[in-house]
């Protein structure tokens, strides 16, 4: 996370800059996380309870949970992965009830029907083989969950810090009419002063009791003893942040139209032995235990790509990874063969076939993806690699290249 400012800002003594931004930075952002992902643990828990007591009611309720929360346990954490991979422990899903339920649907498609293939695969470990039981658990977790997220969003929101913002460009008018839209995002905006001044500044924060100041960079030059008024602030508990951190911690992504070269210098490491070896290391055993898992039904995929259209089942391309070094990236295919039109997909695109179009929707067409993990050209994290063509035309982007640094 980007600092607020350095210390070299304010002449006096040093002030303890990231402890003021953890008020609302990392800090707050990863309890949030960690009471999403414990909810989801407990509400999982619940739904096998729901489950089992619809099936086999109470005399033998006791009994029956004992039996499945064993071999249930590892399913509860296949169940959080994909959550996670859904991006369910992002602010940007618990915008509106539409986004979130979408999400919870596919997600909830995907580990349901990962779970089945991985109760019938390795049967001899779980010691069950569930039909009835899972499609309820299935839907029960859906429910329960879609319910903890609803109310975790009402929770977010009412606790959202009052935030006064200073300052005026288009970037500063977006982001504050996202955080007004989605307090759940931790701020809620109680005043926004596009063209302040020393006089309006102060009393914006005490009139509307702002617990947050976001400012412009600009506004410590252009206003006199703007740092000054800032640092008494501090003493009334007060966070202090920057538009770039404030954006981030609304969006959860750096502000690249805010930043230059001596930001990427001061937070960009290339160089990460220990971090690098452990990710590889991770990439490669939940590659291979997922594409073992995953395989039967990528059979199932096969089949029904080559019985509904002409070509071959898979689908390569040349694209760009780390370091600018190409590779060849697998995919289930999705579109008919020997199609022209751009590079890229459009709505109702008319290449997509049926079952590409199912596949596009569920993500399930990045399965083949597996094989790029195990062999190290892609990991599970990192920035979306893009086909050669492309990669030559966005490198007119700002700080493009920066992307190849990783996988």
């Amino acid at each position: 996370m980007h600092n607020i400012r350095r210390v070299s800002w304010v002449g006096y003594s040093k002030i303890p800059e990231e402890a003021v931004q953890c008020k609302t930075g990392n800090h707050m952002s990863t309890i949030k996380k960690i009471a999403l992902l414990l909810g989801d643990v407990a509400f999982l828990a619940l739904a096998l309870a729901l489950t089992l007591l619809v099936r086999y009611g109470t005399e033998v309720f006791g009994t029956s949970f004992g039996v499945h929360i064993g071999p249930f346990f590892p399913i509860f954490g296949l169940w959080v992965f994909v959550f996670y991979l859904g991006d369910l422990y992002h602010p940007k899903t618990l915008r509106n009830e539409r986004t979130l339920l979408k999400t919870l649907a596919v997600t909830a498609l995907i580990a349901g029907s990962i779970s089945a293939i991985a109760f019938y695969l390795f049967a001899e470990f779980f010691k069950l083989t569930p039909k009835t039981n899972l499609v309820l658990f299935s839907a029960f977790t859906l429910l329960l969950v879609y319910v903890w997220r609803k109310t975790v969003l009402s929770i977010f929101s009412s606790g959202a810090l009052p935030t006064a913002v200073f300052g005026s460009s288009p970037l500063l008018e977006e982001t504050v009419a996202y955080a007004k839209e989605n307090p759940q995002a931790g701020f809620r905006i109680v005043a926004w002063e596009q063209h302040p001044d020393q006089n309006s500044i102060m009393r914006s924060i005490s009139e509307h009791g702002a617990r947050a100041v976001v400012f412009e960079d600009r506004l410590t030059h252009t206003i006199p003893s703007f740092l000054q008024s800032m640092f008494q602030l501090l003493h009334q508990e007060i966070t202090l942040i920057s538009f770039q951190s404030f954006f981030e911690l609304v969006f959860q992504k750096v502000p690249l139209r805010e930043l230059d070269e001596n930001w990427f210098v001061e937070n960009i490491a290339t160089r990460r032995p220990f971090y690098d070896a452990a990710k590889r290391a991770v990439d490669f055993a939940f590659g291979i235990i997922l594409f073992i898992a995953l395989f039967p039904l990528g059979m199932v995929i096969a089949c029904a790509i080559k019985t509904t259209s002409r070509g071959s089942v898979l689908y390569t391309q040349r694209r760009i990874g780390k370091s600018g070094n190409e590779f060849t990236l697998y995919k289930f295919r999705t579109m008919r063969v020997n199609h022209g039109g751009p590079l890229w997909t459009e709505r109702n695109d008319a290449r997509i076939t049926k079952v590409g179009s199912f596949l596009r929707a569920t993500h399930l067409d990045e399965l083949p993806q597996l094989i790029n993990i195990i062999l190290g050209s892609v990991s599970f994290i990192g920035p979306r690699p893009e086909r050669s063509e492309l990669a030559a035309q966005y490198h007119a982007l700002p700080y493009y290249e920066i992307r190849h640094t990783i996988k």
